[in-house]
């Protein structure tokens, strides 16, 4: 019977996601942005990530304070620069508004599904000079990369495509844009695409052959 509490209990194990932090980028004396339009940070994944959740800390610098409306755009894309199309993106843009005048972390994308690939989160501000959605970032970017993460590093450009994604920015690493990526890392050994039926049927499945060759049917 112990034998049969082992291999089940090594079942579970092998279905388990873990929750990580995938991609996160931060460091001393934060500042602002004035005009650059257009900011993008990207990483690429050699791993597949389950109910991903991306943050990013932004407020309005317009004058007088925060404006009324969509204060910025998030797109977040397999592509960046000249080509990038509607076809690239990973999941719908995101509209921002509320945004003060002080950095409080947005919850932009949550229960993505991302596997290996390029990511690249683009940042579009509706007004410029000043930007009425500015990131926030660092000189000396500390950046931390889970497993099968790698930066891409990050960029800005003061001209923005009609599509934002398509400008033509080039990205330097490390990036220094603050960004926080956090996920349910899937090991090699799990089964992600089966659903919870189906790993109950297997299961019985293993404890029905495990105690047949132990003698116990």
């Amino acid at each position: 019977m112990r034998r049969v509490s082992i291999l089940a209990a090594l079942f579970l194990v092998s279905v388990a996601a873990h929750a990580a932090t995938m991609y996160d980028v931060t460091g001393p004396s934060p500042f602002g942005f004035a005009n650059q339009i257009v900011l993008v940070e990207g990483w690429q994944q050699a791993a597949l990530y389950n109910n991903v959740t991306i943050t990013a800390p932004l407020r309005d610098n317009s004058s007088g304070g925060p404006i009324v409306g969509v204060e910025g755009t998030v797109y977040l894309t397999n592509s960046i620069g000249p080509g990038t199309t509607a076809a690239n993106l990973v999941a719908p843009p995101v509209s921002i508004s509320g945004l003060t005048a002080s950095f409080t972390t947005q919850v932009l994308f949550t229960g993505l599904t991302l596997g290996p690939g390029n990511y690249f989160l683009v940042f579009k501000s509706t007004n410029t000079s000043p930007l009425s959605m500015s990131m926030e970032g660092s000189s000396f970017p500390v950046v931390t990369a889970g497993v099968g993460i790698f930066p891409r590093g990050g960029g800005s450009v003061v001209t923005s495509d009609p599509f934002p994604p398509a400008s033509n920015v080039t990205l330097q690493p490390p990036g220094n844009l603050f960004v926080t990526v956090t996920g349910d890392l899937v090991t090699d050994f799990s089964i992600p695409a089966l659903s919870t039926w189906a790993l109950l049927v297997l299961g019985g499945v293993l404890l029905f052959v495990v105690m047949k060759a132990a003698g116990r049917y």
